[in-house]
């Protein structure tokens, strides 16, 4: 698949704003895993250094800047952010493995220990409770889908869940933890794609993957 003349002119000037000269780059674009459509990150390679590209989702420079730009493993480093006609774009590492798409038990306790490290540093933090994908956006959108269910039986186990959901412990999660969404090298295994992350109930990750793999 190509990339078209008008995105080829926003990545080149995008690059530019990151102090790389775009004559000397290889930019490649990335398919998403589950229907090979393009998503707004491209692979930069100059020389042998290989870079990600990634435009940044709604809430994803506030949850680097106040979460993950400080943690030196878990998550792919952050070298720069920038805007460019109203969009922003980060500049992170490459980073090379596997995702949980074909998981292992090893593959699975890596995340998991990589998903452990990163709650530990969060956890009951109500400083930052509002960074994010905070826990208030978070149930609003689950009672609307609530309103939704039309039998009875059904509307009152959604009134317990979300009793519970609301009362058990909370700390940095990543709400959409889907098995591509990690990436498992022979050492660790790192979590990408934290447009929807902040301080919420700390299952919500766990439950996710569960859910989808």
């Amino acid at each position: 698949m190509t990339i078209n003349n008008s995105d080829i002119i926003m990545i080149t000037e995008v690059v530019r704003m990151f102090n790389i000269d775009p004559t000397r780059t290889e930019i490649v674009p990335a398919f998403r895993e589950e229907d090979n459509s393009e998503y707004g990150v491209w692979y930069v390679s100059i020389g042998s250094e290989r870079y990600v590209l990634k435009k940044a989702k709604e809430y994803e420079q506030a949850v680097y800047t106040a979460f993950l730009s400080d943690i030196s493993r878990a998550v792919p480093k952050c070298y720069g952010f920038v805007s460019y006609k109203g969009n922003g774009y980060f500049l992170m590492e490459y980073v090379k493995g596997n995702t949980l798409c074909q998981c292992s038990r090893d593959m699975l306790i890596k995340a998991l220990d990589s998903l452990i490290f990163l709650q530990a540093m969060y956890w009951d933090n109500r400083e930052k409770a509002d960074i994010g994908f905070s826990f208030k956006k978070s149930l609003s959108g689950r009672i609307l889908r609530g309103n939704c269910l039309k039998d009875e039986a059904m509307q009152n186990a959604f009134r317990l869940y979300l009793e519970r959901y609301s009362a058990i412990p909370k700390t940095l999660c990543h709400d959409d933890l889907l098995p591509f969404n990690i990436l498992v090298s022979e050492h660790e295994a790192i979590l990408i794609d934290w447009e929807y992350a902040g301080i919420l109930p700390y299952l919500s990750s766990i439950a996710r993957l569960i859910a989808h793999g």
